[in-house]
């Protein structure tokens, strides 16, 4: 076991955001995070980043490490750094990057750089810190379709070299049917915890409150 955690609640300003979440997590298991809006979903990542206060039990195996990838939106873009300068923050191999980026992105500025180029290296930066557990916040939020197979397939193919846990909060449906190997339905309380074929369209209607489909990937 990874990640255990036992009766989590939170409550930010009065208001209670999460209550009673249980689940946990194996070495190398790819968990999607599926709910509606205010439902508690990247709460919950903070709460396992200890970025916020919480009750109950947050419980690691010793030693784990964890890298969350925040959602676009929460990057400030204009900090004036190139993408170079940027990687020699985390102390990564440029050269080792040239497999997945081209010569001409390192002289950009990230203020420049397009959506689905700054989620790219986002998650290159991340996975290049070796992490037992990788966090994402809306992965593909904000992408085209040829950006989020990008993602994807940048996930898919270092996952299947490294064997690292990721836990992954999405809108996409179809990204987390395709990617994650167990899904939880969170709404403030956990609705589900389950495989996919576990995940029917009675349970999506509780969750969302409405009737929603999940239609995969193709790869």
């Amino acid at each position: 076991m990874l990640l255990k955690v036992i009766d989590l609640k939170v409550v930010l300003e009065g208001n209670v955001i999460l209550e009673n979440i249980n689940f946990e997590i194996e070495e190398g298991e790819r968990v999607g995070i599926i709910g509606p809006n205010g439902g508690g979903k990247t709460t919950l990542l903070r709460a396992l980043t200890f970025q916020i206060p919480y009750e109950g039990k947050i419980i690691y195996k010793e030693g784990t490490k964890i890298v969350l990838v925040p959602q676009i939106k929460n990057i400030n873009k204009f900090f004036p750094l190139n993408v170079k300068e940027f990687f020699s923050l985390f102390d990564v191999n440029i050269n080792e990057l040239k497999k997945f980026l081209s010569d001409d992105i390192f002289k950009k500025k990230i203020s420049n750089l397009s959506e689905g180029e700054l989620q790219k290296i986002l998650i290159l930066q991340s996975i290049f810190q070796k992490p037992d557990l990788l966090l994402l916040d809306e992965p593909t939020s904000f992408l085209d379709p040829k950006n989020k197979e990008n993602v994807f397939s940048l996930l898919e193919n270092f996952y299947k070299e490294r064997q690292f846990s990721v836990l992954v909060v999405s809108h996409d449906l179809s990204f987390i049917s395709s990617f994650a190997q167990r899904i939880i339905c969170l709404n403030k309380n956990l609705i589900c915890d389950g495989f996919l074929n576990q995940i029917t369209p009675e349970v999506l209607e509780k969750l969302y409150g409405y009737k929603v489909g999940i239609y995969k990937h193709k790869h």
